[in-house]
C-alpha cells in the first residue's frame, strides 16, 4: 500500500494549510501539548498536523532533523510540487501552488504572531511567504515518501 503522494492528497494538504483558516493562531515555540494549531503553534508542529489532518502519518520531528528522517528525503527544486515541504532558515513550510511556502512564522522582527491575538498589531502565524522570504537559494524541499 506504499505510494506517493497522489494529486488529490496534495490538494488536500493545501486546503487544510490555507493561511484563511488560522486567523487568530499565534507563534509558540514549543506550543502548549494539546493546544490546537487554530490557537498556537509551531512550524514543525503545524506540518505535522496538516499533514495527520490530510491522513499523510510520519513520526513528528523538529525542524532541525525532519529531514534526516527517512520518510522525507530531499528532492531537487525542479521536482518540487505542491505539497511538498520547504525548510529554510530553521523553519519548516508547505509549498503551494503558486511557489509560496505556507507556515507558521513569529510575524517579521518585531515577532506580531507572538502576540495575542487581541493585542493592537497582532499578525496570524500562518502566512504564505515569497521564495526571497523564506530564504530562496538557502532552502531544502523534501518529500514524503512512504515509511
Amino acid at each position: 500500500r506504499c505510494h506517493e503522494l497522489t494529486d488529490m492528497q496534495r490538494k488536500t494538504i493545501l486546503e487544510y494549510a490555507d493561511p484563511q483558516k488560522f486567523p487568530k493562531t499565534r507563534y509558540q515555540s514549543p506550543p502548549k501539548l494539546g493546544t490546537a494549531i487554530e490557537v498556537e503553534t509551531d512550524c514543525s508542529k503545524f506540518v505535522h498536523e496538516i499533514y495527520r489532518r490530510a491522513g499523510i502519518q510520519y513520526e513528528y520531528s523538529a525542524t532541525s532533523t525532519l529531514s534526516c528522517l527517512r520518510t522525507f528525503p530531499e528532492i531537487s527544486e525542479s521536482e518540487a510540487k505542491p505539497g511538498d515541504l520547504v525548510l529554510y532558515r530553521g523553519h519548516v513550510g508547505i509549498l503551494d501552488e503558486a511557489g509560496l511556502v505556507i507556515g507558521a512564522t513569529r510575524g517579521g522582527p518585531e515577532h506580531r504572531s507572538m502576540q495575542l491575538p487581541t493585542e493592537e498589531g497582532f499578525l496570524p502565524s500562518i502566512t504564505r511567504l515569497k521564495k526571497e522570504q523564506a530564504g530562496h537559494g538557502k532552502w531544502k524541499i523534501i518529500r514524503w515518501s512512504c515509511p
